[in-house]
């Protein structure tokens, strides 16, 4: 059976089963997507183009295409780009809060750092639980309560590991018993039951993450912030009756405005840790925060496929 999409009200993975058109936006101009084992490729009016579809790129650059699964994606590259961002800004915050950097600006001057590294964290695990509200919203539109679930679910399991990878290389099988989650176990977990087990999660985290090489395991102040954000969030809704619905492509012109506020605000921040560089310790602090200021795209570069964003490199250790 043939469907017709329009993709602005479906920003989402398209997902293709069999021979279908789609209508682009603001065109009126269908396109038929087909599926093969090894490609996929388009056919319009202006003929037929196949493998990467480059003449295609050129004409509809909001489309592109993966091979694998012959999924037409909006925007892949946009929310990479946002990612990207906010992993940056997210290891600035983690460089800054680690145990060796601290010392160097809280107390001293200028005294702005220390108001503005707060604000930092506090913007950024609202900016990054809303990109992953929207990675959760599967659909153009779905209801609240069931995105603040998995958003919620989602974090939650991705910092849970990043602790048992970290108390198994340390050693501690007490404090890895209480992590050791799957994300099945996770899913099954229900409301209050669900809000109580993050929570410990969250807890156990934040006694973990000043602990060595905590940081290049996942666990910063950055995640667990965000996990907070989702406790809360969830918390407000997972009593409420499903219907109140959130618009994913809504969530990611937030995301993208709210990120480029984020990103203007650590260019002003730079001209605050620059007058840091005074000790040995307060110029590691600057080189690291330099370090954490580059963003690196580490996207494909075949055009077949999503870029992947950057994961967030630890802090320099001290020499």
């Amino acid at each position: 059976m043939k469907k017709t999409q329009n993709l602005l009200a479906s920003p989402n993975l398209l997902e293709v089963t069999n021979d279908h058109d789609v209508m682009l936006p603001k065109r009126g101009h269908r396109r038929r997507i087909r599926q093969h084992a090894d490609a996929s490729f388009c056919q319009h009016s202006d003929g037929e183009v196949s493998g990467e579809t480059p003449a295609c790129r050129h004409k509809y650059p909001f489309l592109y295409f993966t091979k694998a699964r012959g999924i037409p994606s909006l925007a892949g590259a946009m929310t990479s780009r946002l990612q990207n961002h906010l992993n940056m800004i997210g290891t600035c915050i983690t460089v800054a809060q680690c145990p060796e950097y601290k010392p160097v600006w809280e107390g001293q001057e200028p005294a702005d750092f220390a108001t503005d590294i707060a604000k930092l964290a506090t913007d950024h695990a609202a900016v990054s639980l809303k990109a992953a509200q929207a990675e959760a919203a599967t659909g153009g539109a779905a209801d609240e309560k069931a995105v603040a679930e998995a958003t919620l679910e989602n974090i939650a399991h991705t910092l849970a590991r990043a602790l048992a990878n970290h108390f198994k290389k340390t050693g501690d099988l007490d404090r890895f018993g209480k992590v050791d989650y799957t994300k099945s176990e996770i899913v099954k977990l229900r409301t209050q039951e669900l809000v109580n087990q993050t929570t410990a999660i969250r807890d156990i985290a934040q006694g973990a993450v000043a602990e060595t090489d905590a940081a290049k395991r996942g666990i910063t102040q950055a995640r667990i912030a965000t996990l907070s954000a989702a406790i809360s969030a969830y918390t407000k809704v997972m009593n409420a009756p499903r219907g109140q619905i959130v618009n994913r492509s809504a969530l990611l012109k937030e995301v993208e405005t709210d990120t480029a506020a984020l990103v203007e605000f650590v260019n002003d921040m730079d001209d605050l840790v620059l007058q840091f560089d005074t000790t040995p310790t307060g110029h590691r602090f600057t080189e690291a925060w330099k370090r954490a200021r580059i963003i690196v795209d580490v996207g494909g570069s075949n055009g077949g496929g999503e870029e992947k964003p950057t994961p967030p490199p630890a802090p320099e250790q001290p020499k």
